[in-house]
């Protein structure tokens, strides 16, 4: 299997199961939001975060080819091909580093919109300024934390790969010590 076809079938993967969460876990938030404060500007914020959920993940599902090459997601490897039966260790470990720091990215986004959308719309502001509960501040703080790590998993991938593989030598080291003893 070549680089390519892995990465396609990676992000319809992923694609499609952050699609089936997001409806899952999404719809039914924007129902109770909706119930709960039914105002047209609100409205109208969900449906755009809907859309701009759609448009990502429905894109990761039918648009893979933009995605790898605006991504350069199929470059950078030693091989051209993906030989599942003789795999290096620091391929495979690339390979997931990439899939996880892209799944961290893309399964934040929403979040962080309605996060943020929430955090500074007027009712959230009141005589004395910005206000926002602590458990809000949580959710943003968390949200943000796992987008940056997929951020830094993704741009700086060769040297935590590099990380992953002392981290492996040093456990496989003290394997053999243990063994010999």
């Amino acid at each position: 299997m070549n680089i390519k076809t892995f990465f396609r079938i990676a992000l319809k993967l992923i694609g499609l199961l952050l699609l089936i969460i997001g409806v899952i876990v999404a719809v039914p938030i924007l129902f109770i939001t909706f119930s709960i404060n039914p105002h047209y500007e609100h409205i109208i914020v969900g449906i755009l975060i809907a859309g701009i959920f759609l448009l990502i993940y429905g894109s990761m599902i039918f648009k893979t080819n933009w995605f790898i090459n605006t991504f350069k997601l199929d470059q950078n490897f030693e091989e051209e091909r993906l030989d599942f039966t003789n795999f290096k260790l620091d391929s495979l470990v690339t390979l997931m580093l990439l899939v996880l720091g892209g799944y961290f990215i893309l399964s934040n986004i929403i979040p962080l919109l309605t996060t943020l959308y929430f955090a500074f719309s007027h009712d959230s502001l009141n005589d004395q300024g910005f206000t926002i509960s602590n458990a809000k501040h949580i959710l943003w703080i968390s949200t943000l934390l796992k987008m940056l790590l997929g951020y830094v998993l993704i741009a700086k991938v060769k040297c935590v790969t590099r990380f992953f593989m002392k981290l492996i030598e040093k456990n496989e080291q003290k394997s053999e010590e243990n063994i010999e003893e």
